[in-house]
């Protein structure tokens, strides 16, 4: 069951990412991708 949660999380995170890269320039895009990596690590 929680994992069924985490992966419906993990999906609308990644649409939500998707919507906001799909509305940001590239360069704000560039340093959200490098927070995300930090973030990962």
């Amino acid at each position: 069951m929680l994992r069924l949660i985490m992966s419906k999380f993990l999906a609308f995170l990644f649409f939500f990412v998707a919507c906001v890269w799909a509305t940001k320039p590239m360069e704000s895009l560039t340093n959200y991708n490098v927070i995300m990596v930090h973030g990962a690590a």
